[in-house]
């Protein structure tokens, strides 16, 4: 039988330099871009928390919080990008690097407020143009879909429709534009009041009646209205109503309307004459 003897070496400890472990990216650099990333995280959340606030208590609106979020973000990484960069490349690398990286955010910035710098071109160019005024009648057609209501034009992204129901449709500016836009052309009303009484004051009569009508109609224009007295005696007082329909589609509905705001709200005996 032979036997085999071997000799078995038992090593009390390991160096680690001697086992030439290198990692793919130096340590230096790790720390470099985690210290970015971090920089970046923390501007950005301190940015969005400070907008959040001053947008909950009502000093700037959602659009402002949401570009004023975006503008901190770009500007952070702006200034912290070539700064890791400087660390770890040449001095004319940076440069380049730096200025492809900044178009890069230019184009990102420009891209995502697309949107909102086409609407507010198209808003500009709508008031200038007086293709629509603040209050008009319109009827705006686009897609195969209509949108009736009175336009309010508020500085934004958006046109304010509102319709006969007190309801609110938004219309973005630039929809409008390559929508077709059509007026509803005003109506004009002529109606005699008769109100039967003794002393009756007449100025305060025409005074209430106009604020009775300012405040409970919804289809006459309340900047345009006149009220004058045409046959006074004793114990009536005859006065002649003049008014503008913004939509003359509702013109049925005004009258109606017209005639129970006065014999409800006048605290005299009161009935109506529909001139046209």
């Amino acid at each position: 039988m032979e036997y085999c003897s071997c000799n078995i070496v038992i090593y009390s400890g390991v160096n680690l330099d001697s086992l030439n472990i290198t990692l793919p990216i130096p340590l230096d650099v790790l720390l470099y871009i985690a210290l970015a990333i971090t920089i970046i995280v923390v501007v950005y959340t301190i940015t969005k928390r400070a907008l959040s606030s001053l947008r909950i208590k009502g000093k700037i609106s959602r659009r402002v919080e949401e570009t004023g979020k975006m503008i901190a973000l770009i500007a952070t990484m702006i200034i912290v990008i070539p700064m890791l960069l400087s660390s770890v490349f040449a001095i004319a690398e940076v440069k380049w690097i730096t200025m492809a990286i900044l178009l890069i955010m230019i184009f990102i910035g420009i891209y995502s407020l697309r949107n909102s710098l086409e609407n507010s071109i198209s808003f500009l160019f709508i008031v200038s143009s007086g293709i629509i005024n603040d209050g008009d009648n319109v009827r705006i057609e686009f897609g195969g879909k209509s949108y009736e209501g009175t336009a309010i034009l508020k500085e934004g992204e958006y046109m304010l429709l509102k319709t006969d129901h007190g309801n609110y449709i938004y219309i973005p500016y630039s929809i409008v534009l390559k929508s077709v836009i059509i007026k509803m052309v005003q109506s004009h009303i002529m109606a005699k009041l008769y109100i039967h009484g003794q002393g009756i004051d007449i100025e305060k009569l025409v005074n209430d009646i106009s604020n009775i009508i300012k405040k409970s109609s919804k289809y006459i224009d309340k900047t345009n209205i006149s009220i004058k007295p045409v046959e006074v005696d004793d114990e009536s007082v005859t006065l002649l109503l003049e008014a503008d329909i913004a939509n003359p589609r509702k013109i049925n509905e005004c009258y109606e309307e017209l005639i129970k705001i006065i014999t409800r709200e006048v605290p005299y005996r009161a009935s109506i004459e529909i001139i046209r």
